[in-house]
């Protein structure tokens, strides 16, 4: 009878124990959960004050760029949204957009969102993600003809610019249809290497997609509300939190573009006069000037032919057309002194202009195309970058879609 009665004193001490552990971590957990909203709540209000926001607006990196909160701030009325790749970085003291628009301080602002090797297939997941923010239903994709040569390591770049944050955005709109939510999805996973953490995450992602029980969607709200946390903790971390930038609004409709290619036309020419490529100066020394006759006909059977980037543009219009947005692409050039000068075949560049044309307007947007600009000197900077003249022709071309009905 002892022996039983005291079975059932030490049942009942572990059960009490065992409450009391259940107790302390219901309440750990809770209190957790309090301290991860409240931090959330604190950065969304750091995040969303207008005057700071003005202070990042023309801040182009990843740390922002994936902050779906930070992007909503920055996608205004009166702004368009830009995406390119490297050339976003070819700054510049006259028309390059931050200076041009004085930080954000401005009646109109181009936001720029990209760095190298996001090119089409990134640019599309981006704008899946960003679509609802967009204010006037409009977007200008920045095309580059390098992005159209083959490369072994395309898997590689695709990988290192690939935003979890951003593709699990995309995922979620629901108002992508499933059946061009598939075909990015596929593309995606063509793009990265087998047995990568960047496929293994797609996979994953794409299971859950296709997969919608009461589990997954528990954990997909669980799984997006972390990300969007990590990013706006990533975001606040990398950006020291400044106000808006002092001086008079700039109003667009004065600048007088004419005039600023004038200036561009001269700063171009004082920068780039120790060659007659009309490359900068600190580029051909450093870049060119010690292997120039290795240089000489090195490209002569290079293509433009790269047909997974084109299927990829073609993604990128599908989803415009999808989500009825307007787009504007921007069909680049290269500098045709140059090419012609390492033997790019004319052809090959005539041909990659012309596809990238007819694309566009196979789905009715528009092509701002600069394709004629090959042999104008100093619209870009070196073989392929924007340049002094570029982007006075760029902001002019984005500020007139932008005022279009």
């Amino acid at each position: 009878m002892i022996h039983i009665r005291m079975e059932g004193i030490l049942m009942e001490n572990k059960t009490k124990k065992y409450k009391i552990k259940l107790i302390a971590f219901v309440v750990a957990f809770l209190l957790l959960l309090v301290s991860v909203f409240g931090f959330n709540a604190y950065l969304k209000k750091k995040i969303k004050n207008p005057e700071i926001a003005m202070g990042y607006m023309y801040i182009n990196q990843d740390e922002v760029n994936d902050s779906l909160l930070a992007m909503d701030q920055k996608l205004q009325k009166n702004s368009v949204l830009v995406l390119g790749s490297s050339e976003l970085f070819s700054y510049d003291k006259i028309a390059y957009p931050t200076h041009l628009f004085k930080s954000g301080k401005s009646d109109f602002n181009m936001i720029l969102s990209g760095k190298g090797h996001m090119q089409s297939l990134i640019q599309t997941i981006k704008l899946g993600a960003y679509s609802d923010l967009i204010k006037n239903n409009k977007v200008v994709l920045i095309v580059s003809p390098q992005w159209f040569q083959s490369s072994s390591d395309d898997k590689a770049s695709f990988e290192s610019v690939f935003s979890q944050p951003l593709f699990k955005a995309f995922l979620e709109n629901k108002n992508i249809s499933p059946e061009l939510k598939d075909e990015i999805i596929k593309q995606s996973l063509n793009k990265t290497k087998d047995g990568s953490g960047c496929r293994k995450y797609i996979e994953n992602e794409y299971k859950s997609l296709m997969n919608k029980s009461l589990f997954d969607k528990v954990n997909g709200f669980f799984e997006s509300y972390l990300l969007n946390l990590r990013s706006e903790v990533d975001f606040y971390k990398a950006n020291k939190i400044k106000k808006s930038p002092n001086g008079e609004k700039v109003k667009v409709e004065n600048i007088d573009f004419d005039e600023l290619l004038n200036v561009a036309q001269t700063s171009g020419a004082k920068e780039s006069n120790n060659n007659e490529f009309g490359i900068e100066n600190k580029y051909f020394e450093k870049y060119i000037k010690k292997d120039f006759k290795a240089f000489k006909n090195a490209d002569n059977n290079k293509k433009l032919d790269n047909i997974d980037e084109f299927e990829e543009l073609e993604l990128f219009l599908k989803l415009c057309k999808d989500l009825k947005i307007d787009a504007m692409v921007v069909n680049v050039p290269v500098n045709g002194a140059w090419y012609d000068y390492a033997g790019f075949p004319k052809e090959e560049r005539e041909k990659c202009y012309a596809s990238i044309n007819n694309l566009v307007k196979k789905y009715d947007q528009k092509v701002a195309d600069f394709s004629d600009k090959e042999y104008e000197k100093y619209f870009l900077k070196d073989k392929m970058h924007l340049g002094w003249k570029g982007w006075v022709y760029l902001d002019e071309a984005v500020y007139k879609f932008y005022k279009e009905n």
